[in-house]
């Protein structure tokens, strides 16, 4: 079904395309989903969202700084997005569809709470001052989801966005 997705349009019979690779009927498919295409879509964006959120906490289990636990949703979203079709459902595709693009989903809230903590923390240590921790957290949910779209077009620009975000979370720390 993702795969559906990640490379057809919202246009034309996707509904009848998604129950040919599930080997259901439409019938079948519709009893699941009332909602037909945007809730499938909603469902499935929700599902990658947890994944993407699991991937982070098992990189973070192994982070010993407040960067590198904020890194390691940069890190997971690069596995996502060259995981082939979820990357490409999760990052690019379902934001043509109105359900998801309404949503802030589970991914993005776990983002944020985990970077607004992990400022608070940084800042009651001393090792960042003067910092605005809701609107910094906002902005970096906002180039964690450029490295997945740059990731889904290409391992070498994922590689790359992962390299800046790095670079700019280091940069977050005052200069002496």
């Amino acid at each position: 079904m993702v795969s559906v997705i990640a490379y057809a349009g919202s246009d034309g019979p996707l509904i009848e395309q998604i129950a040919s690779e599930a080997g259901v009927s439409r019938a079948t498919l519709y009893a699941h989903f009332p909602g037909g295409v945007d809730e499938l879509v909603s469902k499935a964006y929700e599902r990658a969202g947890l994944r993407f959120v699991e991937r982070v906490r098992a990189l973070q289990a192994g982070a010993l700084s407040w960067q590198e636990r904020i890194v390691a949703h940069g890190r997971a979203m690069v596995d996502i997005a060259e995981s082939g079709p979820l990357g490409r459902f999760y990052n690019v595709a379902a934001y043509q569809f109105s359900s998801v693009a309404a949503v802030s989903g589970a991914g993005s809230r776990a983002s944020h709470d985990d970077f607004a903590s992990e400022l608070a923390d940084a800042v009651n240590l001393g090792e960042l001052i003067d910092i605005d921790i809701d609107e910094t957290a906002h902005l970096l949910i906002g180039a964690v989801r450029m490295i997945g779209i740059r990731a889904a077009e290409s391992p070498r620009l994922g590689a790359a966005s992962l390299k800046a975000f790095e670079r700019l979370v280091e940069g977050l720390r005052p200069r002496d």
